[in-house]
């Protein structure tokens, strides 16, 4: 979800817990959808909030790509076990910045403990620029959306 001011908003809340932000609080049940999975999770390691930096590096390489690696290609066990394995999915279409591919990069470290931290990617390259890209884009896109919704549209 994309609000008019910009603000990216993703959420499922399917199965959502509160994780303590002044000390490491890990967990070990197995929960989420496959492709996205952490690959402490698919191992059943413990996992904290690192985990969530893996599921929105499969995102960003969803939007780039139009869907998460390897959907559709194995089951959601077989994805996982690839996840635990192989190493980290990337994007490899040359029409993506390198700084988006080295964010994505970043995102999708295997070892949770060398992972960085939502704080930590706040202040990667891909970010900083990010709001320099935000006007334009939102420029564009409120271009579409009123185009999209005028009469002359449907005339």
């Amino acid at each position: 979800m994309v609000n008019l001011e910009g603000e990216v908003r993703i959420a499922d809340f399917g199965h959502s817990r509160t994780l303590l932000t002044n000390k490491r609080f890990t967990v070990s049940n197995r929960v989420g959808s496959s492709w996205w999975l952490a690959p402490e999770i698919c191992a059943s390691e413990k996992y904290d909030t690192k985990c969530d930096i893996w599921s929105y590096g499969i995102v960003c390489i969803e939007l780039a790509m139009g869907d998460p690696p390897n959907l559709g290609k194995m089951t959601p066990d077989e994805a996982m076990i690839r996840t635990k394995n192989d190493k980290p999915p990337h994007i490899d279409k040359s029409k993506w910045s390198d700084k988006y591919k080295n964010f994505v990069k970043r995102c999708l470290t295997k070892d949770q403990y060398k992972r960085p931290t939502a704080s930590d990617l706040l202040q990667d390259d891909f970010m900083k620029d990010a709001d320099s890209h935000k006007a334009r884009y939102f420029k564009s896109l409120n271009a579409f959306y009123t185009a999209q919704n005028s009469d002359d549209v449907f005339n």
